[in-house]
Order: structure tokens, then sequence, then C-alpha cells
């Protein structure tokens, strides 16, 4: 029996190389990490709206209605000379905290750090309501992006990334075990991890061949005298070819 509804379901095949999951440890950590840290990323971005709609508020306060402008009539600064002209008076491309929507949409902007320099100038020039922004007449306006870059563009970002981060790391100490350890179990397993990895490397066997020249330069590089003077001969090889190099030029 076929079924021409259900053939999209092949779709689903794509969803195979997911069962290398359970059998790969590092990506099984991983995953457990991203679905273990939502509850504090839920939080997180719990409190970054707040935030965001804070500013959003404060930015509809602060410049509604002093960032829009006459559309292809700049020379008409106000909205009532715009609109008896016969032309749009209409907010600008870059952003606008006219309504509550545009204002948190300039907000989430800004805080992406994706075009907030425009949004920077954007406030930077709004004069007053029903008039045409006016370059730098109020450059204290400037801080309302700039604090907002700080506190939402790294603050909040950095503290989604260290809730990653802390159960990421949370979950790698308990499937090694470390998280139940006491400090000297600790120390322990440090120790015994760094005289594993301390351990010296066997030296290389020597070619098998009938050449002298590479039977010679093996033992000259495995004796006390090649290892001591190897690099000063490379040293003296380095200055001899510079030196080389300069007569030419």
């Amino acid at each position: 029996i076929y079924f021409p509804s259900l053939s999209g379901l092949r779709a689903l095949r794509a969803l195979r190389p997911l069962r290398l999951i359970k059998r790969v440890s590092g990506m099984r950590v991983v995953v457990d990490t991203l679905v273990k840290s939502l509850p504090s990323v839920i939080n997180v971005l719990a409190v970054a709206t707040i935030f965001m709609i804070v500013y959003a508020v404060a930015g509809m306060h602060i410049f509604g209605g002093k960032t829009s402008s006459c559309r292809n009539a700049p020379e008409f600064e106000t909205r009532d000379a715009c609109i008896d002209a016969g032309h749009t008076w209409s907010q600008s491309n870059v952003g606008s905290f006219d309504n509550f929507g545009s204002a948190l949409l300039a907000v989430v902007e800004i805080g992406r750090q994706e075009g907030w320099p425009d949004m920077l100038t954007l406030c930077m020039d709004a004069d007053h309501a029903d008039h045409a922004p006016v370059r730098d007449a109020r450059p204290s306006y400037a801080l309302f992006p700039i604090s907002w870059v700080i506190l939402g563009g790294f603050y909040i970002l950095e503290s989604l990334v260290g809730e990653v981060a802390d159960t990421f790391s949370r979950l790698k100490k308990e499937a090694s075990g470390e998280l139940w350890m006491t400090n000297q179990q600790k120390d322990w397993v440090a120790a015994r991890a760094r005289i594993l990895f301390d351990r010296p490397m066997p030296a290389p066997p020597p070619p098998v061949t009938q050449a002298v020249i590479l039977r010679l330069c093996h033992k000259y590089a495995s004796s006390n005298w090649g290892k001591t003077y190897a690099p000063l001969l490379l040293a003296f090889a380095s200055t001899v070819l510079s030196a080389g190099n300069g007569l030419d030029e």
C-alpha cells in the first residue's frame, strides 16, 4: 500500500547520524550540557527580556518622535511643514522608538552589536519631537546605546556562555568521577596523569638502509654531542644563509 501523503517522512532519515550521540561519550556530554543548562539559560533570558523591556520603554520616552524625518524632502525639518507640502513624515530606516515594537527591535539590534553605530548616530542626532534629526544635536544621548551595549552585549551574553560552560564542567566532572573526589584524591589523579604525560619518549630506531650518510646522521642526532651542538649548527647555518641573501641584495 502506497500513501503519497507519508512520503515526506523519508526526510526523517537525516536524523540517523544522531545515533552517534549514544556511542561517542564526548558528544553525549555536549548534548547533556545543552539540555541540562536550559533552566539556567531560561532564567538569564528572562532577566535579559526584563532589561530589554526597560530600555525599550526608556527609549520611547527619550527618543519618541525624534528620529523621523520627511521622506524625499530633507529641506522640511518639521512634521507639519512636511505634511503641508504633501510629503510623508516617516520613520528612519535605521530604527525608531515611536512605538513599543520598534523600540524593542532597536534595543535588540543594539544588543546584538550589528549596526549599532548607526543607532548611536541616530540617538545623538535626535533633537526634539516632530523635528527631523540634526547632526550631533544631543551628544549626551550616546550614553543610552553605549550603556546597553555594555550591559546587554557583554554582561548578559557572558552570563549565557558562563551558564553553559559551568554546566559542561560539572557534567564532565560527574562523568570522570572527579565531582565526588576529595582534594587528596584529585591531587593523586593529577599527579598520576602528570607522570604518564611526562614519560620520556622512546628513541627512534636506526634506519634500515644501506646509505652510510643516513646512518651517520641518525647516530649524530641520537648522541649527546649532537643534541648539545645541533642548535649551534642550526644558528650557524641560518647566519650563513642570511649573510648570503644580504650580499645578493
